[in-house]
């Protein structure tokens, strides 16, 4: 069977913003396949709009890259291009990564898709003295994984992130904040609508998920053997706490050396 997918990496500015350069203007760095004019003038024009320095794209069919080009900057003061090869921050691709441990422990009976997650943790809030939405205790893995939680960017009166941010702060906590202290925190800020009833993109039920995977691997690493995972001449640390998840997924590959976002 025949597959055809459309692949684009989008970099955002940050620091100080530059004024959006014509379409024009934006430069196109070649990769792989003949040029295309129609890809670029759309694209260029997409830049533009949006005002995103630059992106790579890229047409897969069946399995190998038939198309790439390269959009705009990279770093724009530095005139640095952006090409079909640019590196990329993992950021929330390491989501996948997250539901795909959750759904091999469910497997392996090890979790449940109706498993509350705060009381499955046992964590109090941070601060301690903060007040609890009862409903935070509703929260499930599967609510978690399909972003059906409770949480809202839109309709929340504050941002969590630069809460959490001020509290480690005044706290002298190291930044950023440790994992386990942000699920705390996280407890202690409430909802903004009852847990499965409403879908809203979070990262919070993601970082709830990525502390429960944690907690169930620690309970049976045991039962995997604690090797050394080469990649690329290199190996995975003894003080990866990711190791025992590299061997549970039965990984070829150490994923903290090339998602260091993910490691404990």
């Amino acid at each position: 069977m025949s597959s055809t997918s459309l692949l684009i990496a989008q970099g955002r500015s940050r620091g100080q913003r530059t004024t959006p350069l014509a379409a024009s203007e934006i430069p196109v760095s070649l990769g792989v396949g003949e040029a295309r004019s129609g890809f670029d003038t759309t694209i260029q024009r997409y830049l533009q709009e949006t005002g995103a320095p630059g992106c790579a794209f890229a047409i897969v069919r069946n399995g190998h890259i038939t198309y790439s080009r390269g959009y705009g900057y990279a770093n724009r003061e530095n005139r640095e291009l952006f090409t079909s090869k640019s590196l990329y921050r993992t950021a929330s691709l390491t989501k996948n990564l997250t539901s795909f441990t959750i759904l091999r422990l469910m497997e392996q009976g090890k979790l449940a898709l109706a498993d509350r997650v705060f009381p499955l943790l046992g964590i109090k809030p941070y601060p301690e003295d903060s007040q609890v939405d009862p409903r935070m205790d509703k929260i499930t893995i599967e609510q978690c994984l399909n972003m059906t939680g409770g949480w809202s960017r839109s309709k929340a009166k504050f941002n969590r992130g630069d809460r959490a941010i001020s509290l480690g702060m005044k706290s002298g906590l190291p930044f950023p904040n440790p994992p386990d202290m942000y699920v705390r925190m996280l407890y202690g800020m409430g909802l903004e609508f009852e847990p499965g009833t409403q879908q809203e993109y979070a990262n919070e039920g993601y970082m709830l998920l990525a502390v429960c995977r944690r907690e169930a691997v620690t309970k049976i690493c045991l039962a995997y053997p604690q090797r050394k995972i080469q990649v690329s001449g290199r190996k995975c640390p003894d003080s990866c706490g990711f190791r025992s998840v590299c061997a549970l997924i039965g990984s070829a590959k150490c994923v903290c050396q090339a998602h260091t976002s993910v490691c404990d």
